[in-house]
């Protein structure tokens, strides 16, 4: 995508690293789902951990991904409204898109800072045999939500200068 700041290529590249980081999550995943398949019908000794960890991944791979996510264009969206609309009032109606997405992400950031510093602070475990330590799963959460909002930042620049994202197949072509 084009754009007028020096810092698009950075967060470019560290969202395509984040986003790896979450692919190896997902295959971990998918490794911890056929072990327990394996263990729990044919050899009848089910797991008490894998669920618990499959979700702490899951959680982390999401959030770690979501900024990119939004870059290529991935995330779901209507597009009927933009392509039949004139360059301007796509412009527009782009803009109110993305100031919107800016404030839903930032309050979303700011509640879950709020979670992530309360379950550091009053040291939060699961509830499970496994009492994994929470905080550092629910930092995951503000963590990734900031490059979401950044990515937001970028894209309503972006628009504001006049150039919109061409991502209306772009996520599928990457794949």
């Amino acid at each position: 995508m084009m754009n007028n700041f020096k810092i698009q290529p950075a967060l470019s590249k560290f969202n395509r690293v984040c986003a790896s980081i979450s692919g190896i999550g997902f295959l971990i995943i998918i490794f911890l789902t056929v072990y327990e398949v394996v263990v729990r019908y044919a050899l009848r000794a089910p797991t008490a951990w894998t669920l618990e960890i499959s979700a702490y991944i899951l959680l982390t791979a999401t959030f770690l991904s979501a900024a990119y996510t939004l870059e290529t264009g991935g995330h779901i969206k209507i597009d009927l409204i933009p392509t039949l609309l004139k360059p301007r009032p796509r412009k527009i109606l782009a803009i109110i898109v993305y100031i919107l997405g800016i404030l839903f992400v930032a309050l979303w950031l700011w509640k879950s800072a709020v979670l992530a510093w309360d379950s550091y602070s009053l040291h939060w475990v699961s509830r499970t045999r496994l009492e994994v330590t929470l905080w550092p799963f629910y930092t995951v959460i503000p963590f990734g939500l900031f490059f979401l909002l950044f990515q937001y930042v970028m894209l309503l620049a972006n628009a504001i200068a006049g150039i919109l994202p061409d991502t209306a197949n772009k996520a599928e072509e990457e794949i």
